[in-house]
């Protein structure tokens, strides 16, 4: 309270005489988050030297830009690249994954904590504050990002709600975004972060290879690009004819907006992925797009590390849910059951649990595939 009164409450700008610092602190919280370039998330005990401490590592990162690169998980792509390079880039040039140097961040329990009480939108930009550098895309335009992705244009103000199922059992809602997808919890963020990311003087192909709820999801994402980012951004998604349902299919023929189009093919959807691959690969192809059209290609499938990021932040949000729920409290194992195709969705989940989420077991559910079976038994097949 002498501080208090030593600091003169009553003089600032909105406060009144007898005004507590929480008051003060709250009042100034909108300015701060409009305009930080770093946040130290501080949990529940923190003593001042742990504050010191996260503060000064904090400095450290933001200085330390040049370290923080991702690397391909084929090792072969020749040197470091860092974030906008690889949401760009979207798969290395040695046909591996980008993936960060240094491994994905941690937070401790407390700094956990400090989140259960938080949105979805807010949880999101805590968590991809920690996994994109400030210098790559900055904070305030981070939050503008998150805030636009994550607001109006889900059916649900808690984005991706968890509900009540049977006894322990519990479901979260994916399918509140615009395409009724969960697709749509990653890629109504992805393409914001590829605009921003863009080259000033280059024009690019967005290559997505779909058995179904991507397609809609990339198309509806990049849709909300407008102006200069939407000229100079075109998208072919490739579907297996035979492969979608008749609404996933009528969902992505139907758009015809800008410079998004789907093609039906007449194979699978391992063809599909297979052939853009090939076409990343084909240097004829690059080589030409780039002379004749300024043209680069690029993907949004999970194999681009910005489709992948904002999944991991509804697997986390959803332990989080239940911790505000009452139903465990933090620390406290949960098992997950996760639908996956491409693995995109349990990689991420692997990824919160990575970052702390206290993630027991993964149970995987995918359709009865030969390949995958022998993968995971025997090895590379």
């Amino acid at each position: 309270m002498r501080r208090l009164t030593w600091m003169k409450v009553d003089r600032i700008v909105g406060q009144e005489a007898g005004a507590s610092l929480w008051d003060i602190l709250l009042y100034r919280k909108q300015f701060y988050e409009k305009w930080l370039d770093v946040r130290v998330l501080c949990g529940t005990g923190d003593t001042v030297e742990d504050v010191a401490g996260k503060v000064l590592k904090a400095v450290e990162r933001y200085e330390g830009h040049a370290a923080d690169t991702y690397v391909s998980t084929r090792g072969d792509s020749g040197g470091s690249t860092h974030f906008s390079d690889v949401v760009v880039e979207g798969l290395a040039t040695d046909g591996g994954l980008y993936v960060p140097r240094s491994g994905i961040p941690q937070l401790d329990a407390g700094e956990w904590q400090r989140l259960v009480d938080m949105s979805y939108p807010e949880r999101a930009l805590v968590l991809l504050e920690k996994c994109i550098h400030p210098l790559d895309v900055s904070a305030s335009d981070l939050r503008t990002m998150v805030f636009e992705a994550y607001g109006s244009n889900f059916s649900s103000e808690e984005v991706a709600p968890v509900k009540h199922l049977h006894h322990n059992q519990y479901v979260q809602e994916l399918f509140h975004g615009p395409t009724a997808s969960f697709k749509d919890l990653a890629l109504q963020l992805m393409p914001q972060l590829f605009a921003y990311c863009l080259p000033a003087m280059c024009n690019y192909l967005i290559l997505v290879a779909t058995s179904g709820d991507t397609g809609s999801a990339v198309l509806s994402g990049f849709r909300s690009l407008a102006g200069a980012d939407r000229q100079k951004t075109g998208v072919l998604v490739f579907f297996p004819e035979e492969g979608v349902s008749e609404i996933q299919k009528l969902q992505m023929m139907s758009y015809r907006e800008g410079n998004a189009r789907a093609v039906s093919v007449r194979a699978d959807f391992d063809f599909c992925q297979r052939s853009i691959k090939r076409m990343f690969g084909e240097s004829g192809l690059t080589g030409h797009l780039a002379v004749e059209y300024g043209t680069v290609l690029s993907t949004a499938n999970s194999i681009n590390w910005a489709r992948l990021l904002p999944q991991l932040v509804y697997h986390s949000s959803a332990y989080l849910d239940l911790c505000r729920a009452g139903v465990i409290t933090f620390g406290e194992p949960v098992d997950v059951c996760i639908p996956t195709g491409n693995f995109g969705n349990a990689m991420s989940a692997l990824y919160a649990k990575r970052m702390g989420v206290p993630i027991r077991k993964s149970h995987l559910c995918i359709q009865p595939q030969p390949h995958r079976h022998g993968l995971y038994h025997h090895g590379p097949v």
